[in-house]
């Protein structure tokens, strides 16, 4: 029996089955990602507002550097100046300090009238023998028990009156003049290195 000549070319299920497998392949190239991007519309430039504020920063190229490094100004507020309101006032070199706790040392002068106003003439009798001195440890000094010497200044209307009087420590005046007359007393206690002090009273004649 002789043999029939061998048919050539692929059957219809080997077709269909490349043609299925295309399709596959096909379906999933269009689900990968990368591959749906090719197909996006280009995007249209998004259009900024003329109204929106944006910093301003100068820069500046430094040396060797092709990258502009921002130059920021500093602005520097003037500082307040404080007035003092404190007002200090100098002591004169002969002012007397009197300390603020305690009682005061030194010669403490102290002076009895037996008037200190009236018609003309009139009779005045002063005295400075309860002055004392007050040492810095508290130890007191009596004038009365001796050791002081007494000088009398006698002014009318601010002039001299009379010569200055040394006295035992009392001092009589007779006024016959009209006005006001200031009698002042310098004390001294102590021969070789003396404390001294001075106080006032004033007499008015009318």
């Amino acid at each position: 029996m002789s043999k029939g000549k061998k048919k050539s070319g692929l059957s219809p299920q080997v077709w269909v089955a490349i043609i299925t497998t295309l399709g596959v392949i096909i379906v999933a190239l269009f689900a990968f990602p990368p591959f749906q991007r090719l197909f996006d519309p280009t995007p249209s430039p998004t259009a900024v507002s003329a109204n929106t504020p944006f910093p301003t920063v100068a820069f500046t190229l430094q040396p060797n550097s092709q990258t502009p490094s921002p130059t920021f100004t500093e602005t520097l507020l003037p500082t307040a100046t404080l007035t003092s309101t404190e007002t200090f006032t100098p002591i004169p070199p002969s002012a007397t300090l009197i300390p603020t706790t305690g009682s005061p040392t030194g010669m403490q002068v102290k002076i009895t009238a037996n008037i200190t106003n009236g018609r003309a003439p009139l009779n005045v009798t002063l005295s400075a023998k309860d002055s004392f001195v007050r040492a810095p440890d508290g130890t007191i000094f009596e004038c009365r028990k001796s050791g002081c010497r007494y000088v009398w200044y006698v002014y009318l209307n601010g002039e001299q009156f009379i010569e200055p009087q040394e006295t035992n420590g009392t001092f009589e005046l007779k006024l016959g003049k009209r006005g006001n007359y200031f009698v002042s007393v310098y004390v001294c206690h102590g021969a070789d290195a003396p404390t001294c002090g001075s106080g006032g009273t004033v007499i008015i004649v009318e």
